[in-house]
C-alpha cells in the first residue's frame, strides 16, 4: 500500500527523494546537487562515507550501464521541524533506505542518505 502523505511537508520531503532518485538514474549531477545539500555525504551498506562531489563524480555520472528506475515501498518520513526523516525499502538492491533531509529557505534537501541490505535468514 502506498504511503499517504500526513501533510504538505512530508509530501515535499518525498518528491525530493523522488527527484534524487530519478537524477541517480538519469545520471543528472546538475539535479542531484539541486536536491541535496552541499554537505550531503552517502554512507553505503559496506560503511564508505562519500561526500557529494565525490559520490556524484563517481556514482551519480560512474558507469556505463542503463538504469532502471527506482521501485521503492514501506515509505515512512517523519518531519520535526525543519528536519526530516524518510526509510524506505530499495527493491532493486534489497536494501533499506534512510534519507536525512533539512529545510532550508522553503527548500528541503538531503543532507544524509544510508542504505543497509537486507539479510535474509540464510545469510548469516
Amino acid at each position: 500500500m502506498p504511503y499517504t502523505p500526513a501533510n504538505a511537508a512530508e509530501a515535499a520531503v518525498i518528491k525530493v527523494n523522488d527527484t534524487i532518485n530519478e537524477a541517480f538514474r538519469a545520471r543528472d549531477a546538475a539535479a542531484y546537487e539541486a536536491n541535496t545539500a552541499p554537505e550531503f555525504v552517502r554512507i553505503s551498506s559496506f560503511g564508505g562515507v562519500t561526500p557529494r562531489a565525490d559520490f556524484v563524480k563517481n556514482a551519480v555520472l560512474g558507469g556505463t550501464g542503463t538504469r532502471l528506475g527506482a521501485a521503492s515501498d514501506e515509505m515512512r518520513v517523519r518531519v520535526y521541524g525543519d528536519v526530516a526523516v524518510a526509510t524506505y525499502r530499495n527493491l532493486r538492491n534489497n536494501e533499506r533506505m534512510m534519507g536525512v533531509f533539512v529545510n532550508r529557505g522553503g527548500a528541503w534537501k538531503a543532507v544524509a542518505a544510508i542504505s543497509t541490505r537486507i539479510w535474509n535468514d540464510t545469510m548469516e
